[in-house]
């Protein structure tokens, strides 16, 4: 049987101390692509990558981000976002009771298949998302192909 102790004053744990809670919100962030890259702060946007009958589509949950703190560049068959999230100003005499929220800047690039055109991507920032397209080359996009009738004899 074991014995529990029961301490009389229960301190908080140190922000240094474990967090099972924490380390499997980070497990559950964890990209296996090996494509996920962090600077700085805990802030790390989740993104989404899709292929249309005409385009590659990025997007990306980018809440508090200001679209001149965005800066997407692509080269070769890579795209890379960049960005930050600026820590809100804490006011004297402002207590808090829960402070989840992530700042800080971040790094994310996606490889590209050799059909995306990234010389004709465009992106918008609206309502908190960020959209990158990137259209199909001409020569990758399907095409109907019709039969012809052969001569019968």
């Amino acid at each position: 049987m074991a014995m529990l102790t029961r301490r009389s004053r229960m301190t908080p744990p140190s922000p240094t101390a474990f967090d099972p809670f924490r380390m499997m919100r980070d497990l559950m962030r964890f990209d296996s692509d090996g494509d996920l890259e962090q600077i700085g702060g805990d802030f790390i946007p989740e993104f989404e990558m899709k292929e249309t009958d005409d385009a590659f589509v990025i997007r990306g949950d980018l809440p508090g981000v200001r679209e001149e703190d965005i800066e997407i560049s692509c080269a070769g068959q890579a795209c890379t976002v960049t960005g930050k999230r600026e820590e809100e100003e804490h006011k004297e005499g402002e207590r808090y009771f829960r402070y989840e929220r992530s700042y800080g800047s971040f790094t994310r690039s996606f490889a590209l298949p050799d059909t995306a055109d990234v010389d004709n991507a465009s992106a918008k920032l609206e309502d908190g998302v960020l959209t990158v397209t990137m259209p199909k080359r001409e020569s990758a996009k399907a095409r109907k192909i019709s039969l012809s009738k052969g001569a019968s004899s």
